[in-house]
C-alpha cells in the first residue's frame, strides 16, 4: 500500500507541474483582446497630434528653407560684389536665386544667369509678401530693396505660421505669426 501512495503522489505532483506549465506558456485570447483594443485606443488618441506636430514640422522647415534662399542670395552678392535677385522660379512656385549678368534693376533673368533653385513649397502652404514685391535684389553691399514681410501660411486656419521679415540692411529673421 504504502508504494501505490506513493505513485499516486508522484502523479499528483507531475499532474500539478504540468498544469502549472500551460498557464506559464502563453496568453489567454480574452487578455490579448483587451491588450489590443488598449493599445487601439492609444493610437486613436495620438493619431490627431501626430498629424499637428508633422504639420508643425512642414512650416518650420518650409520657413527655414526660404531664410536660407536669402541668405544665400545676399552672402553670393557680397562675394561677387554684384546684384544678386530672389524671386519665384517659373509657374512651379520655387525660390530662386539668380544673378542678373547685365545688372539691371528689373526682374530680367536669362538662360544661365540661375544661382540655386529650391523646391516649391508644400501645396498646402502659401506665401504672401506684404508688399506684393515678387522678386528682391541684394546688392554688392548685401543691402537688400524692397524691404518686406513675407507670411507663410498652411490650410489651417486661424493656426500659427511664420513670418520672415527681410530688413532693408539685408538682414532676415523668422518669428511667428497667425495666420488668417
Amino acid at each position: 500500500m504504502m508504494v501505490n501512495s506513493k505513485i499516486q503522489i508522484a502523479n499528483a505532483g507531475q499532474q500539478h507541474r504540468t498544469t502549472l506549465l500551460r498557464k506559464a506558456l502563453g496568453f489567454t485570447l480574452i487578455e490579448l483582446m483587451v491588450v489590443i483594443a488598449i493599445a487601439g485606443i492609444l493610437v486613436s488618441m495620438a493619431t490627431p497630434s501626430f498629424i499637428e506636430m508633422t504639420k508643425d514640422s512642414r512650416m518650420r522647415s518650409e520657413a527655414n528653407a526660404l531664410l536660407g534662399a536669402f541668405a544665400y542670395a545676399r552672402t553670393e552678392a557680397v562675394k561677387r560684389g554684384n546684384s544678386v535677385h530672389v524671386g519665384v522660379a517659373g509657374t512651379g512656385g520655387g525660390v530662386m536665386v539668380w544673378v542678373d549678368a547685365a545688372g539691371g534693376t528689373t526682374n530680367s533673368r536669362d538662360a544661365g544667369e540661375e544661382l540655386r533653385i529650391w523646391e516649391p513649397i508644400h501645396d498646402t502652404m502659401s506665401i504672401n509678401s506684404a508688399g506684393n514685391n515678387p522678386f528682391f535684389i541684394f546688392t554688392g553691399t548685401g543691402i537688400v530693396s524692397p524691404s518686406d514681410t513675407l507670411t507663410l501660411c498652411d490650410n489651417r486656419t486661424a493656426e500659427t505660421g511664420r513670418s520672415l521679415t527681410v530688413l532693408v540692411s539685408g538682414l532676415t529673421y523668422i518669428s511667428d505669426v497667425t495666420c488668417p
